[in-house]
């Protein structure tokens, strides 16, 4: 009887040391599961964080103190677009609408990365047939451009992505101007949360918005919006005026002062060469 006892237990000692083994690996088993997860998840987010780290810089080029559109021309059509498009690098290429010439361009680019702004320049520097243009232009004496300002700038939330529409041929070029970085900032807010809405209800199509980070004459924000032709465009802002929920979010407290009334608007026409038209 006693044997027996003893043999009882040893059997329910194994069985006991069984279910443990068994349940340790099932925890094991749930862990690499849940690490598996999580990594996976990690992943996820670092890939959603780079493809939403897109950067666009406007460049606008000054003609008035001499220099050669033509010459730019060449150089952009010949040399720039193949290498940018090569880095991943969106362009849009503009001409200023403006009936005293020269007339200033105005080049959009999209960086897929702040890291792909950074390296662009050097990029082109290794380029043998950008170099030697380069240095041709310093040796000449009548630079191509005078010089160019640059506005580098943080897509929204609300509209991240650039998205011209076929046909359109008048693009209006905003810079808005804010008090402070606050303020700047509720404005970038209200275009997130309302405006762009209302933009895009209204017939103001939006082409890009961004939030100037490095440039002149800061805390602003650029955005660009395109339309058939000029009766097309007052057409759209009229509807866009009078519209409810902008007369209501135009005395809204919480937007109050959150732009000056210095807002520069300047009409654009995409060059025969841009990608972006």
């Amino acid at each position: 009887m006693y044997l027996c006892c003893v043999i009882e237990k040893q059997y329910v000692v194994f069985y006991l040391l069984n279910l443990i083994i068994v349940f340790d690996m099932k925890k094991k088993l749930l862990f690499m599961l849940l690490t598996g997860a999580m990594m996976a998840c990690f992943a996820y987010q670092s890939e959603a964080q780079v493809n939403d780290g897109q950067i666009q810089e406007w460049r606008i080029y000054n003609f008035q103190m001499g220099g050669s559109a033509a010459r730019l021309d060449r150089l952009m059509t010949d040399i720039l677009l193949p290498l940018y498009k090569d880095m991943g690098i969106e362009v849009g290429c503009f001409r200023e609408n403006n009936q005293n010439s020269p007339a200033a361009y105005y080049y959009l680019f999209v960086y897929p990365s702040f890291d792909a702004y950074l390296k662009a320049n050097d990029i082109l520097l290794q380029n043998s047939a950008f170099v030697d243009a380069m240095k041709e232009d310093a040796a000449g004496t009548r630079p191509m451009f005078f010089r160019y300002d640059s506005y580098l700038c943080r897509p929204f939330e609300a509209w991240k992505k650039i998205t011209p529409v076929a046909g359109k041929t008048i693009f209006e070029w905003r810079k808005y101007d804010s008090a402070n970085i606050e303020a700047g900032t509720r404005k970038v807010e209200m275009f997130n949360k309302e405006e762009i809405a209302v933009f895009v209800e209204c017939g103001v199509n939006p082409l890009s918005f961004g939030q100037i980070i490095a440039g002149k004459d800061m805390p602003g924000l650029i955005y660009v919006t395109h339309f058939d032709d000029m009766a097309d465009r007052d057409a759209s802002w009229s509807k866009f005026s009078s519209h409810p929920e902008w007369q209501r979010m135009r005395v809204a407290p919480e937007w109050a002062n959150a732009t000056l009334p210095n807002n520069r608007i300047v009409f654009l026409t995409p060059l025969p060469y841009s990608p972006i038209k």
